[in-house]
């Protein structure tokens, strides 16, 4: 392995797991329903989630896939911003439209990745299943705050 497959590997779980580091915990939106898994759920699911994106990521690397690989980072880019979006911005009907366009795109993420190699779109299987539900539940913090 060279140093851009450690990266395409690594790139999503340091960069997500980074950049949930900065954010103030005591200001995440309740959402107090009975969808809502217990918070560890959260930090089980996450890692597993980014190491997924990460694999996709290195094995649509090997096939030197340059559209794909582009838009895996843009859609990373704005997984990254969706999470000050919904602690710190103060209409979270706004979050819930940013996740369902992240899990939009994460199909299309899917279908692109189909293209070239289906152990990759299965990987991402997992992750747009969660971004679905988290959608759900962001949408439902917005009718409980």
């Amino acid at each position: 392995m060279n140093t851009n497959d450690y990266f395409l590997l690594f790139s999503p779980i340091i960069l997500g797991l980074g950049s949930a580091a900065f954010i103030d915990k005591k200001k995440i939106p309740k959402v107090n329903s009975a969808y809502d898994p217990p918070a560890w759920v959260f930090g089980l699911v996450w890692p597993i989630l980014y190491l997924l994106l990460g694999y996709s990521a290195y094995l649509i690397g090997q096939n030197k896939s340059k559209n794909a690989l582009t838009f895996f980072f843009v859609h990373l880019f704005f997984l990254l911003i969706w999470w000050p979006i919904f602690v710190y911005y103060p209409n979270p009907f706004y979050s819930s439209i940013t996740l369902f366009i992240l899990a939009c795109s994460a199909v299309y993420l899917c279908y692109l990745y189909s293209k070239i190699n289906m152990v990759a779109a299965y990987c991402l299987t997992p992750y747009i299943l969660w971004l679905f539900f988290a959608t759900f539940l962001s949408s439902k913090t917005k009718v409980k705050n």
